[in-house]
């Protein structure tokens, strides 16, 4: 996944458009939520109706038509103020992730202090310990140069972190002689430990070379299938969803009591729009499969900083904020507000924010002039791509690559991995455009 480039900018220009690009936000968010503020806070209040005073029987009947119809509007304006609180809440967290990530960007400007590690100061040990089945997702940046060395690099971080599951995205093939190519995937499986693999072919680009999605694993697999998402036109398009059962009884016996874990991967669609279309198409399959075996979502979600709503739905359901005008998914999502199969289904959980929850507010320590001038980030934000501190493009911190966990399965660890960059002699490269994300999960009777 390339992501959504930005302009090339000269260096000398770098950290004052950058600057300027973040303030903005942080503006323009700041203003929305001071209006709807205002709004709720000013409008007029709803007054009851004057009931005429009569003394016939129909002014009976008219009175409880009334306050009927009274009753009615109240909820409805209940239902408006619950939607426009939900959205100045969001819009809220909205601001103060902008200014810490305003703040990071100063200090990395100002004093030459590793983007990185403002953002990834607190995240777990590579060497912290899984008492249950790890697993993972990876963007493989498909056959980008220097491959050979990226699968090396790559095979090396897999086995160093005992891996147990790991799915992967922008699986390509590689010619390795004239006329014969080789599975990316099946190149790793042979420099690693992994006894089983899954490869489906997801797209077909116009040269002929085909992408797809895959995954390996110490665990026996038990049964396959995919869906294919339809466009908000009502085609299909070339991004699937593939489910793939794992059964760990005999391999991961700490894991948990029965053993099975449906684990679905899938690469989303750059499109915003399309991606509220597909969101609802894929809690809607995913919905049909055994509640009593857990789900584990892994995947490269498309996911930006400037629209996380389709995600929000896959961890939420259908709140007030999504059923707002003020959602932006808002016709996608609409007709499908009754539908008893959604509304019945369990939001999933984003592993991530199991253990870093976003939205919260800035920590200050102390009287630490420093500190409470620039602030702290309201939590570590797990951005994954992109993986370098490229001066040169200007591109939004994002979390795109997502682990999410639902039905009779809970996390005890989260962490990123293949962030650090690959000396090659005088120079270095970086293993993917994306960093991994790996969790420890444990299947759990009622969860």
């Amino acid at each position: 996944m390339r992501g959504r480039n930005r302009p090339v900018l000269n260096k000398n220009w770098w950290s004052f458009t950058y600057w300027t690009a973040l303030l903005v936000q942080l503006i323009c968010v700041f203003t929305i939520c001071i209006g709807l503020i205002l709004y709720t806070s000013f409008r007029p209040p709803f007054s009851n109706p004057t009931v005429k005073q009569d003394v016939t029987k129909e002014v009976s009947v008219n009175k409880a038509a009334e306050n009927l119809i009274c009753e009615n509007k109240v909820s409805e304006n209940s239902v408006n103020i619950q939607e426009l609180n939900e959205t100045i809440s969001y819009l809220m967290g909205k601001l103060r992730s902008t200014s810490a990530e305003l703040k990071r960007m100063v200090r990395h400007v100002k004093e030459s202090e590793s983007l990185y590690n403002m953002r990834n100061s607190n995240n777990v040990r590579k060497d912290a310990r899984c008492n249950g089945l790890k697993i993972a997702t990876y963007n493989l940046w498909n056959l980008n140069p220097p491959w050979p060395k990226r699968r090396n690099a790559i095979a090396g971080f897999i086995k160093e972190r005992n891996l147990d599951v790991i799915a992967f995205q922008e699986i390509r093939h590689e010619q390795i002689e004239n006329g014969v190519f080789e599975n990316q995937l099946l190149q790793l499986k042979k420099l690693t430990s992994f006894e089983h693999h899954y490869y489906e072919k997801v797209q077909e680009e116009s040269n002929g070379k085909e992408e797809g999605l895959g995954l390996l694993s110490v665990c026996p697999i038990v049964e396959t299938s995919s869906f294919i998402f339809q466009s908000s036109s009502g085609g299909p398009t070339s991004r699937k969803c593939i489910q793939v059962l794992l059964d760990c009884s005999n391999v991961k016996k700490y894991y948990g009591p029965n053993g099975l874990v449906n684990v679905f991967m899938t690469h989303f669609t750059l499109g915003d729009y399309e991606q509220c279309v597909n969101v609802i198409q894929l809690i809607k399959w995913l919905n049909t499969f055994d509640k009593d075996i857990p789900q584990v979502l892994l995947g490269d979600m498309n996911t930006y900083f400037d629209f996380e709503w389709p995600m929000d739905f896959l961890t939420s359901g259908f709140t007030a904020f999504q059923k707002s005008t003020f959602n932006p998914c808002y016709n996608a999502f609409k007709p499908h507000f009754e539908d008893q199969a959604i509304l019945n289904s369990k939001p999933f959980d984003d592993v991530w924010e199991m253990f870093y929850p976003q939205n919260t507010n800035p920590k200050i320590a102390g009287n630490n002039m420093k500190d409470r001038w620039w602030g702290e980030a309201p939590a570590n934000p797990g951005y994954t791509f992109p993986i370098s501190e490229n001066k040169d493009a200007i591109q939004d911190a994002s979390r795109p690559d997502r682990i999410l966990i639902r039905n009779k399965i809970m996390a005890t660890s989260v962490a990123l991995f293949g962030a650090d960059p690959i000396s090659l002699g005088s120079s270095s490269f970086y293993a993917s455009d994306h960093r991994g994300v790996e969790a420890c999960v444990l299947e759990v009777e009622d969860y």
